[in-house]
Order: structure tokens, then C-alpha cells, then sequence
């Protein structure tokens, strides 16, 4: 995702950030609840993933808007883990 669009209140989809581990949150929907920031070279913002109470770290660019998964075909959405 472009971080242009990472604004606190916007809602995402997570990617895998390594493309082989497989994290409990990939493909879940969370929210943004921070401005972008670096992190170790990577831009970074905090998310609160609908099932869980607690926020974390993310990449912006292991995420997508969740406005746009309509856009993408099932085998993309299956590429990418999305639920």
C-alpha cells in the first residue's frame, strides 16, 4: 500500500510480511490507530485487528485497504491470504 493512504481510522488488510510465515493476523482486517512512522528502515504504523484487544507493529507495505479486496480476483485473494 502506498503510505499516502495510511491514516489513522483507515481500515486494511494485512499481508504476510514474509510471504512464507504465516501469521494469525494475515488477511484479517484491522484498523490504523497511528500516523506512520520509520522503523529499521521500514515505514510502519500501529493496527488493532478486529479480533484482538491489543494493537501491534505492521509494514504499510504488507497491507492493503480493505476498500480495495473487492478489486482483486479469487486466486489473488487466495495468493495473498486474504479471508
Amino acid at each position: 500500500m502506498d503510505s499516502s493512504y495510511a491514516e489513522v481510522g483507515a481500515e486494511v488488510i494485512l499481508l504476510d510480511p514474509n510471504r512464507i510465515y504465516q501469521s494469525p493476523m494475515v488477511g484479517q482486517k484491522a484498523t490504523i490507530n497511528s500516523y506512520p512512522f520509520v522503523f529499521s528502515g521500514n515505514l510502519v504504523c500501529s493496527v488493532k485487528c478486529n479480533k484482538r484487544s491489543f494493537s501491534f507493529w505492521w509494514r504499510i507495505q504488507d497491507m492493503i485497504l480493505a476498500s480495495d479486496v473487492s478489486l482483486l480476483t479469487e486466486q489473488q485473494k487466495t495468493q495473498l491470504k486474504i479471508k
